[in-house]
């Protein structure tokens, strides 16, 4: 929780398998921002990430799925301007 306290985004880089439960946890601290960077189905439900995220802040979120992981240009162009 100190780790992501205050900031603006939120980078999450860790195996599908333990992708829920990172995202259980930034959901109850309230994280604003979140990209992540994992691939493959969580082996337990065979959901991809961003049906995982989903579930857990809800299809209403402002979460961005980007499937061309090899087109950075796209997901730096979706981030809003600072």
């Amino acid at each position: 929780e100190n780790a992501v306290a205050g900031a603006e985004v939120v980078l999450a880089v860790v195996p599908t398998g333990g992708f829920r439960a990172v995202l259980e946890r930034l959901a109850a601290i309230g994280t604003p921002n979140l990209i992540w960077a994992c691939k493959g189905l969580e082996p337990t439900s065979a959901k991809l990430p961003h049906q995982v995220a989903d579930e857990i802040f809800g299809i209403e979120s402002n979460a961005q799925y980007f499937p061309d992981q090899r087109s950075p240009k796209r997901l730096l162009a979706a981030c809003p301007p600072r």
